[in-house]
């Protein structure tokens, strides 16, 4: 889907600007962003879309598409704690393996893993 608007609050770009739908992002031309909620799987409530590039592969869409900014970073701090707990090493594709495992039950993206010994560990970010 596409249209044009011409809109005061984007008087500063000084033209029409064109919009297109993709999913649920709405990008305009000049790299400026709508935000639209996204329904998060892993906290069950809309919140706000990631808009960060997450360096993810084919793995980014669907998180961008299915988890929200709080949920991320929730992960975020998850992660250090994955990496440390089970000592990884991100060099070996084991390790990466063993962290996006992680990822996608702590996300719950469809991969169940036990998460019980980084669960009774973690505490969130400050």
């Amino acid at each position: 889907m596409s249209w044009s608007i011409r809109s005061p609050s984007l008087s500063s770009l000084n033209r029409d600007v064109t919009i297109r739908s993709h999913g649920h992002l709405i990008i305009l031309r000049e790299d400026a962003y709508i935000m639209a909620d996204v329904q998060c799987v892993t906290c069950g409530q809309a919140g706000e879309t990631i808009t960060d590039p997450l360096f993810m592969g084919k793995l980014e869409s669907e998180i961008k598409a299915k988890v929200c900014k709080p949920c991320w970073k929730k992960w975020e701090g998850m992660r250090v704690m994955v990496i440390n707990e089970y000592q990884v090493n991100l060099g070996e594709e084991s390790g990466r393996d063993l962290v996006k495992k992680q990822m996608k039950a702590f996300l719950k993206l469809g991969e169940q893993t036990d998460t019980g010994k980084l669960d009774q560990n973690y505490r969130p970010p400050a």
